[in-house]
Parts: C-alpha cells; structure tokens; sequence
C-alpha cells in the first residue's frame, strides 16, 4: 500500500518525517493520490481488513484480488520483448 485510505494522500518515508521534526523543520506536505492508484490502495486495504474486496457491487475474495494485483504488477514490471 502507498497511501492512507482514509485521506487518499501519499504515505511517506517515516525516518524522513522524524528527521525533519527532530530538526524542527515542517515535515513533507501531504500527496493526494491519483484516484486510480488510490482505489488499488482502498481495494488492498479493504481485502487486508474483511477478506474481501468489492468491485462495482461485487465482493470477490481477498485471494482472488491478491492474485490479480500480483498479475498486474507483473505485467507493469516485465521488460518487453
């Protein structure tokens, strides 16, 4: 997960966070997140949380959309060809 799915914002790295209160600077703005990668957040939390996922009104199971965020992250990250 990338982001807070109560606030739709980027999390960030927490040793940065602590760095920059520790030396009293403002720590990093908060992100909002495009809406597509927060929905994949939302639909990971979601299945984390209940054991389901819903789509659209349906509910599948958390293994079920495990499997198909790993086949998608494998098909972003392969190389062509």
């Amino acid at each position: 997960m990338t982001s807070c799915v109560k606030h739709g914002c980027s999390l960030e790295d927490g040793p940065k966070v602590a760095s920059s209160v520790a030396s009293g600077r403002d720590g990093p703005r908060p992100t909002l997140l495009e809406e597509p990668l927060a929905n994949v957040d939302r639909y990971t939390y979601e299945g984390l949380i209940t054991g389901r996922a819903t789509f659209l009104g349906r509910s599948v199971h958390a293994g079920v959309w495990f499997c198909l965020l790993r086949c998608l992250l494998d098909e972003l990250t392969s190389s062509p060809g």
